[in-house]
């Protein structure tokens, strides 16, 4: 799961304030559970003025989901798809843009 949060972090390089914060904050440990509820966090807030950047990030979690092995796959469903909006809160679109799989996740967790 470690590296699958530095990955992201080294495709997405737009990362990098959240993964220093996220650092400093937890004494230098990666904490991927925590790193990746920032991540969603961090996508709500792009979803509206940097909506290719939010769509290449969800494409990777859909690869990553796909390949990877069920750490992974834990860490993106309880850690990304389970923190998304609500319907009718701020940011909620950033649910319809999910790929297939992600979709998936949600519309059988919520």
């Amino acid at each position: 799961m470690v590296a699958f949060t530095g990955a992201l972090v080294w495709m997405f390089p737009e990362l990098m304030p959240e993964f220093a914060e996220h650092l400093s904050d937890n004494e230098g440990e990666v904490l991927p559970h925590v790193f990746m509820a920032q991540v969603e966090r961090w996508a709500e807030q792009l979803v509206s003025e940097r909506l290719p950047l939010v769509e290449r990030l969800l494409e990777e979690l859909e690869r990553g989901y796909e390949r990877g092995g069920e750490p992974v796959r834990n860490l993106i469903d309880v850690s990304f798809v389970e923190n998304l909006p609500y319907p009718k809160q701020p940011h909620a679109e950033l649910r319809a843009l999910l790929p297939p799989r992600l979709m998936l996740l949600l519309r059988h967790g919520v």
